[in-house]
């Protein structure tokens, strides 16, 4: 049995890139989680201590949003890696991050990069 705790949608504000503009002005980003950990089929899943808290997770992403960087590739590394160290028993761990229509030169289109961690 696989249980899957999701982090959707999570919008902010954050200060990555490479040009001027971005790190002076900032831009929107969105950012998905998925946390897969793998149980025996007939285990209780009503032990919080064992399932991947999703107000951690939530805090994990805000700190490392939070941290310029040139490439939001880093950013999802450095929010995959803290996961992984955060939790025990973990089957995969998922790292989107979305950067809205970075300063407006994709005509309204959005780019993502996805990393995705087998444990």
């Amino acid at each position: 049995m696989r249980l899957i705790t999701k982090l959707k949608d999570f919008h902010c504000k954050a200060y990555h890139g490479i040009y001027a503009q971005e790190l002076q002005n900032g831009g929107p980003f969105i950012v998905n989680i998925e946390v897969t950990q793998k149980f025996q089929d007939q285990t209780p899943l009503n032990n919080l201590e064992q399932m991947v808290n999703y107000e951690l997770l939530l805090a994990i992403t805000k700190e490392q949003m939070a941290i310029p960087r040139p490439l939001i590739e880093t950013v999802a590394q450095s929010i995959l890696s803290q996961i992984n160290n955060q939790f025990q028993d973990l089957f995969q761990i998922k790292v989107e991050i979305v950067k809205v229509d970075p300063m407006q030169l994709f005509d309204k289109a959005n780019v993502a990069v996805e990393l995705i961690q087998d444990c």
